[in-house]
Protein backbone atom coordinates (compact mmCIF):
# COMPACT_ATOMS: atom_id res chain seq x y z
CA UNK A 1 0.00 0.00 0.00
CA UNK A 2 1.15 3.35 -1.06
CA UNK A 3 -0.10 6.94 0.12
CA UNK A 4 0.04 9.25 -2.48
CA UNK A 5 -0.38 13.42 -1.31
CA UNK A 6 -3.11 15.01 -3.53
CA UNK A 7 -3.75 18.70 -2.56
CA UNK A 8 -7.30 19.34 -1.37
CA UNK A 9 -9.99 20.18 -3.98
CA UNK A 10 -13.09 20.19 -1.93
CA UNK A 11 -15.74 22.95 -3.62
CA UNK A 12 -16.78 23.66 -0.26
CA UNK A 13 -13.45 23.55 1.76
CA UNK A 14 -12.82 26.89 3.23
CA UNK A 15 -11.47 25.99 6.33
CA UNK A 16 -8.04 24.09 5.61
CA UNK A 17 -5.10 23.56 8.20
CA UNK A 18 -4.34 20.95 10.57
CA UNK A 19 -6.49 19.85 13.46
CA UNK A 20 -3.63 20.02 16.48
CA UNK A 21 -6.08 19.05 19.42
CA UNK A 22 -8.79 16.30 19.50
CA UNK A 23 -11.72 17.69 18.48
CA UNK A 24 -14.74 17.12 21.10
CA UNK A 25 -18.56 17.58 20.02
CA UNK A 26 -20.59 19.34 19.81
CA UNK A 27 -18.45 22.04 17.86
CA UNK A 28 -19.32 24.12 14.75
CA UNK A 29 -18.42 22.75 11.12
CA UNK A 30 -15.62 25.13 11.07
CA UNK A 31 -14.21 23.16 13.69
CA UNK A 32 -13.61 20.10 11.56
CA UNK A 33 -10.07 21.51 9.43
CA UNK A 34 -9.55 20.53 6.21
CA UNK A 35 -5.71 19.32 5.72
CA UNK A 36 -3.33 16.84 3.45
CA UNK A 37 -5.50 14.74 0.68
CA UNK A 38 -3.73 11.29 -0.05
CA UNK A 39 -4.46 9.33 -3.13
CA UNK A 40 -4.21 5.11 -1.53
CA UNK A 41 -2.95 2.88 -3.88
CA UNK A 42 -3.42 -0.72 -3.21
CA UNK A 43 -1.49 -3.60 -4.82
CA UNK A 44 -2.79 -7.38 -4.21
CA UNK A 45 -1.84 -10.31 -5.92
CA UNK A 46 -0.21 -8.55 -8.85
CA UNK A 47 -3.76 -6.04 -9.36
CA UNK A 48 -3.99 -2.47 -8.22
CA UNK A 49 -6.46 -0.17 -7.32
CA UNK A 50 -6.31 3.35 -6.30
CA UNK A 51 -8.63 5.17 -4.35
CA UNK A 52 -8.89 9.31 -4.77
CA UNK A 53 -12.15 10.18 -2.82
CA UNK A 54 -11.50 13.57 -3.07
CA UNK A 55 -12.23 15.45 -6.38
CA UNK A 56 -9.01 16.87 -6.22
CA UNK A 57 -5.57 16.42 -8.16
CA UNK A 58 -1.34 17.30 -7.60
CA UNK A 59 -0.59 17.72 -11.52
CA UNK A 60 2.26 14.82 -11.74
CA UNK A 61 1.55 13.11 -8.43
CA UNK A 62 0.68 9.86 -10.16
CA UNK A 63 3.03 9.84 -12.99
CA UNK A 64 4.90 7.05 -13.49
CA UNK A 65 2.45 4.41 -11.73
CA UNK A 66 0.07 2.21 -13.46
CA UNK A 67 -3.08 0.86 -11.82
CA UNK A 68 -6.05 -1.31 -12.89
CA UNK A 69 -9.25 0.43 -10.96
CA UNK A 70 -9.28 3.87 -9.95
CA UNK A 71 -12.26 4.46 -7.23
CA UNK A 72 -12.60 8.00 -8.54
CA UNK A 73 -13.88 10.70 -6.04
CA UNK A 74 -16.71 13.05 -7.93
CA UNK A 75 -18.29 15.20 -5.52
CA UNK A 76 -18.61 18.73 -6.13
CA UNK A 77 -17.02 17.84 -9.96
CA UNK A 78 -20.10 18.67 -11.71
CA UNK A 79 -19.87 22.12 -10.29
CA UNK A 80 -16.13 22.61 -12.04
CA UNK A 81 -15.58 23.68 -15.09
CA UNK A 82 -14.20 21.28 -18.25
CA UNK A 83 -11.17 22.58 -17.87
CA UNK A 84 -10.82 21.21 -14.18
CA UNK A 85 -12.95 17.58 -15.59
CA UNK A 86 -10.53 17.59 -18.06
CA UNK A 87 -7.44 17.53 -16.14
CA UNK A 88 -8.38 15.55 -13.28
CA UNK A 89 -9.21 12.64 -15.94
CA UNK A 90 -6.08 12.99 -17.25
CA UNK A 91 -4.24 13.43 -14.06
CA UNK A 92 -5.75 10.48 -12.52
CA UNK A 93 -7.16 8.08 -14.59
CA UNK A 94 -5.18 8.72 -18.08
CA UNK A 95 -1.75 9.17 -15.93
CA UNK A 96 -2.35 5.93 -14.40
CA UNK A 97 -3.42 3.89 -17.43
CA UNK A 98 -6.90 2.69 -15.52
CA UNK A 99 -9.19 0.35 -17.30
CA UNK A 100 -12.38 0.73 -14.84
CA UNK A 101 -13.74 3.83 -13.06
CA UNK A 102 -15.77 3.31 -10.14
CA UNK A 103 -16.80 7.12 -8.70
CA UNK A 104 -17.18 7.59 -5.34
CA UNK A 105 -18.33 10.11 -2.95
CA UNK A 106 -20.95 11.17 -5.02
CA UNK A 107 -24.09 9.92 -2.87
CA UNK A 108 -25.86 12.02 -0.29
CA UNK A 109 -24.72 11.10 2.75
CA UNK A 110 -27.83 12.55 4.77
CA UNK A 111 -30.06 9.82 3.58
CA UNK A 112 -30.10 6.12 5.56
CA UNK A 113 -28.58 3.36 3.69
CA UNK A 114 -31.65 1.29 4.03
CA UNK A 115 -32.92 3.40 0.85
CA UNK A 116 -31.15 3.64 -2.45
CA UNK A 117 -28.15 5.71 -2.81
CA UNK A 118 -29.10 9.25 -4.36
CA UNK A 119 -26.66 12.14 -5.13
CA UNK A 120 -25.35 15.26 -3.68
CA UNK A 121 -28.06 17.65 -3.65
CA UNK A 122 -27.73 20.22 -6.78
CA UNK A 123 -26.73 22.99 -4.53
CA UNK A 124 -23.60 21.11 -4.18
CA UNK A 125 -22.86 19.29 -7.38
CA UNK A 126 -24.39 18.47 -10.40
CA UNK A 127 -24.56 14.60 -10.71
CA UNK A 128 -25.62 14.54 -14.56
CA UNK A 129 -23.01 17.05 -15.50
CA UNK A 130 -20.43 14.70 -13.46
CA UNK A 131 -22.03 11.15 -15.20
CA UNK A 132 -22.36 12.41 -18.98
CA UNK A 133 -18.46 13.42 -18.79
CA UNK A 134 -17.00 10.64 -17.22
CA UNK A 135 -19.46 8.11 -19.48
CA UNK A 136 -17.83 10.06 -22.64
CA UNK A 137 -14.34 10.04 -21.56
CA UNK A 138 -14.81 6.19 -20.73
CA UNK A 139 -16.51 5.55 -23.99
CA UNK A 140 -14.07 7.23 -26.05
CA UNK A 141 -11.16 6.11 -24.11
CA UNK A 142 -12.06 2.10 -23.62
CA UNK A 143 -12.54 3.03 -20.03
CA UNK A 144 -15.26 0.86 -18.09
CA UNK A 145 -17.34 3.52 -15.73
CA UNK A 146 -18.79 1.51 -13.09
CA UNK A 147 -21.32 3.65 -10.84
CA UNK A 148 -21.40 1.67 -7.62
CA UNK A 149 -25.04 0.78 -5.98
CA UNK A 150 -25.12 0.25 -1.94
CA UNK A 151 -24.89 -3.23 -1.00
CA UNK A 152 -24.07 -4.80 -4.33
CA UNK A 153 -20.87 -6.65 -4.75
CA UNK A 154 -18.92 -4.77 -7.96
CA UNK A 155 -16.29 -6.81 -10.27
CA UNK A 156 -13.37 -4.76 -9.68
CA UNK A 157 -11.07 -6.03 -12.25
CA UNK A 158 -11.62 -6.01 -15.57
Amino acid sequence: MDFITITPGFRFSVHTGEISAPIVPPVRANAYLMGTNYAVLVEHNGKTLLINASAGFKPGALAGRHVDVVFLGIGGLGKRDTAYMEAYWHEVVEATGARRVVPIHWDNLYLPLDEPLKPIPYLMDDFDVTMRFLLAKGATQGVDVRLPQAWQAVELFP
